[in-house]
């Protein structure tokens, strides 16, 4: 052995002539060394790294790991280990769609060796788990002692529509449905206001139906929903596993549960004044419906004045009814109702404000705030959705 690289092979010990005692025994543990270092080493995948945009990145993932392969795409994974770099070949069981091949190996010092591994996945690869046997033909390491890495085949699903819910009252639960293609298996985020859990109801191919649970009752609810293979596990942090949605945003799906109207705003002008009442002068009270009133449905209904049967909040042929009150001491009038039209969102009323006298007292009391109730459906509600009252001061 040429002595010059012999220091590498042995850690940095170097082998000299030597007269003392134990001579022998040192020589011997030396040879020891070299011949561990040049034993063949057990072919061995100690990493997997994955490609930007895919799992395995930070951190990467364990040789036991199972990695997500997409259907119709090609993944990448680097494999890092003990004779990776002599990977020739591989067979993947079961089959069914799933191909590897192998390119760039590097070659490195014991388990820092890699070789990058390209699966490639049909379009109709039927999802779930393979095994990927790596051979060599070199005669290095022979085949009997393969090295195995697992992938999973994920859905490469599609949604194509949310039809709208309707609710027949304010609801604080509501089912959504979802269609397109290959979508079984579905995992749910729910991007919506007021939502706090979500229960796929059923799921197949070509339809999921999720139950949605709020915080509170409302009457409307909009926000956007996506999905992916539950198989993928982690693959929510990676977006090209998420299915496609139809807004153009990742994987997203806007949705919408429609029920009754409910007021969404409501606010005051008096003159050049805007949010205050002023002692005996008419203000514009503004009422704001959370959305525009649409054409009631009267198909099959004799009445032009029937309500509307899929989201009624007393929907007329006219619009949607608000009723309206204030303290009858400082305000004339002090209650009665406005119709919000259809195509619209808002309606006015006008006030005029008033001091009060005490009885028994000649002078006027002035209030330093007045509240302004609405309510839609029930002139009698008293609570919310139904019913929303508002604050504003008053001054003189």
């Amino acid at each position: 052995m040429d002595r010059a690289i012999l220091p590498v092979l042995t850690g940095g010990i170097e082998m000299k002539a030597v007269s003392t005692r134990g001579k022998r025994s040192r020589l011997a543990a030396v040879a020891a060394g070299v011949l561990l270092l040049l034993s063949p080493v057990a072919a061995e995948v100690v990493t997997i790294k994955g490609a930007p945009g895919n799992l395995c990145v930070n951190p990467e993932c364990l040789p036991h790991a199972v990695v997500p392969v997409i259907q119709d795409a090609t993944t990448d994974y680097t494999l890092v280990g003990n004779w990776t770099d002599r990977v020739a070949r591989a067979n993947v069981s079961p089959p069914g769609g799933v191909s590897a091949t192998f390119d760039t190996p590097r070659m490195g010092l014991l388990d820092t060796s890699s070789i990058r591994m390209r699966v490639a996945v049909t379009a109709d690869a039927t999802p779930g788990e393979r095994v990927i046997t790596l051979t060599k033909s070199d005669g290095s390491v022979p085949d009997a002692q393969p090295m195995k890495v697992k992938v999973v085949v994920v859905r490469k699903g599609a949604v194509t529509g949310a039809p709208v819910t309707y609710a027949q009252t304010f609801f604080n639960e509501a089912e959504v449905r979802l269609v397109g293609h290959n979508i079984a298996n579905a995992g749910v985020d729910v991007d919506m206001p007021g939502v706090i859990s979500n229960t796929v109801v059923s799921n197949s191919e070509t339809e999921l139906v999720v139950k949605l649970k709020f915080s509170s009752r409302v009457g409307d609810a909009r926000g956007r929903i996506r999905l992916w293979d539950k198989a993928c596990g982690g693959c929510t942090v990676v977006t090209r596993y998420w299915y496609q949605g139809t807004d153009g945003a990742v994987g997203f799906t806007p949705v919408a549960i429609l029920g009754p109207n409910a007021l969404k705003d409501i606010s005051v002008q008096t003159g050049a004044q805007s949010g205050k009442f002023v002692d005996d002068q008419l203000s514009t009270v503004t009422v704001k419906l959370s959305r525009a009133v649409d054409q009631p449905n009267l198909t099959g209904v004799s009445s032009s004045t029937a309500t509307r049967s899929t989201a009624g909040t007393a929907l007329t042929t006219a619009g949607v009814t608000v009723y309206w009150k204030m303290d009858p001491e400082f305000a004339t009038p002090s209650s009665g109702q406005v119709v919000v039209p259809i195509g619209r969102d808002i309606a006015t009323f006008t006030v005029r404000t008033k001091g009060h006298i005490l009885a028994g007292n000649s002078g006027y009391l002035y209030p330093t705030s007045l509240k302004v109730e609405a309510r839609t459906a029930d002139p009698n509600a008293t609570q919310a959705p139904e019913l929303r009252a508002e604050t504003f001061p008053a001054v003189r």
